[in-house]
């Protein structure tokens, strides 16, 4: 029984530290920031600090909005005036966008402290502000560069092949989903085992042309960075682009097309997103679930087995003994040997064994029916052996 509870116990244990990695969020990422040293600085407590403070408080409460974007300008007296923006990537979850911006929101003051001008990049989201109005105007500086240090087997056929996706999906993302984001992304086969993952995108408050110019021009940058590399991305503060030979975003499905004016509209219930890993920083729930799952029902089932083996009582047998034989219905030795030596005697009828093994949970009449014998009015029970295996006693001559 002690067995039993400490296996019951681990396995408890197990299951609930299960629970709690697969429920908690992983860390957004890091990248890289920007404090524009050559700008102006703040006081603690000044005009500037308050409306600072109010509009990244506004960024945190305003970070699920389904277009993860939004802009806003804090205060109306130049130079205490703010003026800020956060851009989650296009695939994030509002749970993702808030986490960003609230991680960027903390740390944007903590590296560019007293600072009127900052950015700070993640993997996730862009964050940024300035006492200067920045709004509807791409811009290029400061720009980060990222790459895969892996080498490509055909870099003239792969750049190619990845300058023309990245023009087609430029185009895509300026002219914006259906979810009004400036956000897209394309796979292409570059070989028979190997996909080539792209994306780009814009703020939205850039027009059509700017963005598409923003892009073109990020899309440039990236034979000088990447040249013949598994993965790249230039990073501008309007817009930004990268590519990989892994799937790096979520990939949703496709909505189905709009109904036509003369079809009566049918509700679908909408399909669930395929979550998919962000290449070697993350690893999506959905992936963990599938790997941890089966090994933990089979991790159950093996445990279970295991108790139940180490808890299941033996099974006891009874030895019932017939009554001993009469050793004057043996025959003498000269019968024996007459027997040997003719055809004409008749020999007798073996006598069934003394002792029998039959199950403890068999019924007593079963037990009498086998151990009784006309030539004994009472059977009895033996005393069986150590070893619970003997067949016969042993009765002295």
């Amino acid at each position: 029984m002690a067995s039993f509870d400490i296996s019951r116990n681990l396995l408890l244990y197990i299951f609930v530290c299960l629970t709690l990695s697969l429920s908690s969020e992983a860390a957004v990422v890091f990248l890289d920031y920007d404090c524009y040293s050559n700008t102006t600085t703040y006081t603690r407590n000044s005009p500037f600090h308050r409306n600072l403070k109010f509009l990244l408080s506004s960024f945190q409460s305003n970070s699920t909005r389904q277009t993860g974007f939004y802009n806003l300008t804090v205060g109306q007296h130049p130079p205490d005036t703010v003026y800020g923006l956060f851009l989650c990537r296009g695939d994030d979850t509002k749970e993702i966008c808030r986490e960003c911006v609230t991680s960027a929101s903390k740390r944007i003051l903590q590296l560019c402290p007293n600072r009127k001008t900052a950015l700070v990049y993640y993997d996730e989201c862009t964050l940024r502000y300035s006492n200067s109005s920045f709004f509807s105007a791409w811009e290029m500086q400061p720009a980060l560069e990222l790459l895969n240090t892996g080498n490509v087997s055909q870099p003239d056929r792969f750049m190619k092949l990845l300058g023309n996706t990245m023009k087609e999906i430029a185009t895509l993302a300026a002219n914006g989903d259906q979810l009004g984001k400036k956000y897209a992304t394309k796979e292409v086969n570059f070989t028979s085992f190997q996909t080539l993952y792209t994306l780009a995108q814009c703020t939205l408050d850039l027009s059509v042309s700017d963005c598409e110019t923003c892009l073109q021009t990020a899309i440039a940058n990236l034979p000088s960075c990447c040249e013949g590399k598994e993965g790249g991305r230039v990073v501008f503060p309007s817009c930004n682009v990268r590519y990989e030979l892994y799937p790096f975003y979520r990939i949703s499905a496709k909505p189905p097309p709009p109904p036509s004016p003369t079809q009566k509209p049918v509700l679908h219930s909408p399909p669930s997103p395929t979550l998919q890993s962000k290449g070697k920083k993350k690893m999506s729930s959905t992936t963990i679930i599938a790997i941890v799952v089966p090994v933990v029902v089979s991790f159950v089932i093996f445990a279970g087995g295991l108790v139940c083996l180490l808890t299941r009582k033996p099974k006891k047998y009874d030895a019932v003994e017939q009554e001993k034989e009469d050793p004057t219905l043996r025959p003498s030795m000269a019968a024996i040997v007459l027997m040997l030596n003719s055809f004409s005697v008749t020999l007798q009828a073996p006598q069934r064994p003394a002792t029998f093994l039959i199950p403890s949970n068999n019924s007593n009449s079963l037990v009498n029916e086998l151990v009784s014998d006309s030539s004994s009015p009472t059977p009895r029970k033996s005393v069986p052996s150590v070893n619970e295996a003997s067949i016969s006693d042993m009765a002295p001559r």
